[in-house]
């Protein structure tokens, strides 16, 4: 008895030794669990508030660094779970089928998260009717405004109008200045006292544009309102020898751009014209307004640029960014207001172009004007 008693010591003593194992390990691991968080919440559609299941959350830490990304599909009933989330600023995004198709983006939301919490955020989407609506109303409405074939530009009417006075650097009225606002109806010339007026205008923002021989090109941006008359005065310079050598080749880059977005139909192109409009505090707020398919982690000059589709891996792979054909650099190293034309490509086959760009992980190509780059 005593020897059986003897051969059961080992055995028990390596019990004993394992569970002071699982009892020492045991709050190390509760730690763990505690210390990550959890995001859940329904996504639905429409006022009847139905469950949407073929939508994806996403979600994308902004800070601290390094990014992390992670995503989740609804189920039957509209649910979505994310687990073992780092405490952070998390930056969330929603994509569905239907919104993929038709090239339509939701806006993002910023979500804090902290160590050990469970956050809840439900989301509501436009029903699928709706969406379909929508843009059937956008294209009739795009179908029935008049376009001029010489310009390509819209020539849209209002009740706005607008008057002004055109004068030189030293203050002496300009006349025969032909002004015109852009994508409307409608040309005036300057008087001998340099005065003018615009009317039957759309309201809105939108470009005047000024112009006469001898003189350089000026273009303002005004606030039109319905029913009501705004005063521009504009001052012109005269053209030196040098604007020439600047036009033409201002002229190359923009005539660059028009091949691309006449050739490639799977990118997204934004004019000057349509920056000015959009009035963005600099380029990433315009990516992130332009819903082509790329999202923007941080602000100012360390904002970079990815596509939806790298955030959703593991190890994100950043947008390549070109400007004036210099690659690789950040997407707010040059004033919007610089820009003459914009390029965005979220697939790496979706462009093509005589320059070795990388668009492997996405690309964005911008014009400049005046913009120097400074290569690194």
């Amino acid at each position: 008895m005593s020897i059986g008693r003897r051969a059961n010591e080992p055995s028990r003593g390596l019990v004993r030794l394992l569970l002071a194992v699982l009892f020492a390990v045991a709050p190390a691991l509760h730690a763990q669990d505690a210390a990550s968080a959890r995001l859940g919440g329904t996504v639905t559609a429409g006022a009847a508030g139905r469950p949407s299941q073929t939508v994806t959350v996403s979600i994308t830490r902004l800070e601290p660094e390094p990014v992390i990304s992670r995503a989740a599909s609804t189920d039957s009933l509209g649910r979505y779970r994310i687990d073992s989330l780092p405490a952070g600023r998390w930056l969330l995004e929603i994509s569905s089928a239907l919104l993929d198709s038709l090239q339509l983006a939701l806006g993002a939301r910023e979500v804090r998260i902290e160590a050990g919490e469970t956050v809840r955020v439900d989301l509501t989407l436009p029903s699928e009717a709706m969406v379909r609506a929508a843009i059937e109303s956008a294209e009739q409405s795009a179908a029935q405004a008049a376009v001029d074939t010489a310009t390509g530009e819209l020539q849209l009417a209002g009740t706005a109008s607008m008057a002004g006075v055109v004068r030189g650097v030293v203050g002496q009225p300009v006349a025969g200045v032909e002004l015109h606002v852009r994508d409307a109806r409608g040309y005036a010339t300057t008087d001998a006292d340099g005065r003018y007026l615009l009317a039957g205008l759309p309201s809105g923002t939108h470009v005047l544009v000024a112009r006469r021989l001898g003189y350089s090109l000026r273009e303002e941006v005004v606030e039109l309102r319905e029913g009501r008359r705004t005063t521009a005065d504009l001052r012109l310079e005269r053209s030196v020898s040098l604007d020439s050598v600047r036009i033409t080749a201002l002229g190359r880059r923009y005539r660059e751009f028009e091949f691309n977005r006449g050739a490639n139909i799977f990118g997204r192109y934004l004019t000057r014209d349509q920056i000015i409009r959009r009035r963005p505090e600099d380029v990433a707020a315009l990516v992130r307004r332009l819903g082509s398919g790329f999202s923007v982690i941080g602000q100012g000059s360390s904002a970079r640029v990815f596509t939806r589709g790298e955030l959703r891996k593991p190890e994100p792979c950043e947008a390549n960014v070109v400007v004036d054909r210099v690659q690789r650099r950040r997407i707010n190293d040059v004033p919007p207001l610089r820009i003459v034309g914009l390029e965005a490509y979220a697939g790496s086959t979706s462009f093509s172009s005589d320059y070795d760009f990388d668009a492997k992980c996405g690309l964005i190509v911008i014009w400049t004007s005046a913009w120097r780059a400074a290569v690194k």
